[in-house]
């Protein structure tokens, strides 16, 4: 009995592993068709400055 639930341990073991390699790979693939692993990349923003007189509020 206790040779059956430690060979049931190993095979457990083995497919947690194989199945934690196979999820990063799919991953790391995924990510490098789109690019996601680049070194550089490039911001765009917009920001909007909001100015307070007598008359209401302004932007710029």
């Amino acid at each position: 009995m206790e040779n059956k639930q430690t060979g049931n341990k190993i095979r457990l073991g083995v497919f947690v592993s194989i199945a934690i390699a196979l999820f990063i790979f799919v991953i790391y693939f995924i990510g490098n068709r789109q690019n996601l692993f680049t070194k550089t990349f490039h911001v765009k923003g917009i920001f909007l400055i909001f100015i307070y007189s007598s008359t209401g509020f302004f932007y710029l």
